[in-house]
């Protein structure tokens, strides 16, 4: 991949653009004639990549993944109904639903750092496994990973890697520090002059998995 582009221009007056908000990713239509705008609702909400050219005034080609489905070529068609087909998917790895872990988007307060106003962001995966249940009041281990950059950020598209651990008793987080992308310029500008500075934060991870009791 050349470049990211988020947009791509169908007609002289539309247009359609990808946005990112708490780490998932939209797609809106916009009218320029009018300066309007209408959310599309697709079932695509991360690593989103726009081919920069259309395949006509009404159809596009589109790189992304969602919560539940890995990396897939699709086209977007946007005629009279709209129409996403997908045509070649990253990988045909099998992923029973039961185990797939949802992510959440926290925010919390910023505890390090020069800049310790407003707060910082993370996409939290909690242990899913239904044949396995932690002792009663027990807490997961936690293993903390966090993006490169400088800025970028991480979304909510299924990861293998994450899913690997969440099933077998783990819980991960990928922390979107401050200096990342998806949160506003102010947000992502914290690393102006900064890059390098930025410690990479990875929680020890026992040498064993938790103690895990099967369930009926």
């Amino acid at each position: 991949s050349f470049a990211s582009c988020t947009y791509v221009c169908l007609t002289p007056t539309s247009m359609i653009a990808s946005y990112t908000k708490n780490g998932r990713w939209s797609f809106i239509l916009i009218d320029l004639s009018n300066e309007s705008w209408q959310e599309m609702n697709l079932p695509v909400t991360d690593t989103i990549v726009l081919a920069d050219t259309p395949l006509s005034d009404t159809k596009i080609a589109l790189l992304g993944s969602s919560e539940t489905s890995f990396n897939t070529v699709f086209t977007l068609e946007m005629a009279d109904t709209v129409e996403l087909d997908a045509l070649k998917v990253a990988s045909e790895l099998p992923m029973p639903s039961s185990l797939v872990s949802k992510p959440e988007h926290l925010s919390f307060p910023r505890v390090h750092g020069e800049n310790l106003e407003g707060v910082a962001h993370a996409i939290f995966y909690a242990p899913q496994n239904p044949d396995y249940q932690p002792p009663s009041g027990a807490l997961p281990p936690l293993i903390v990973c966090v993006h490169g950059g400088p800025t970028s950020q991480t979304g909510t598209g299924l990861n293998i890697t994450n899913q690997y651990w969440t099933s077998r008793g783990y819980a991960v987080v990928w922390v979107n520090y401050g200096g990342s992308s998806g949160y506003g310029r102010a947000y992502r500008d914290d690393l102006n002059g900064q890059w390098g500075k930025n410690s990479t934060l990875m929680a020890n991870v026992p040498n064993s998995l938790p103690k895990l009791t099967k369930s009926d």
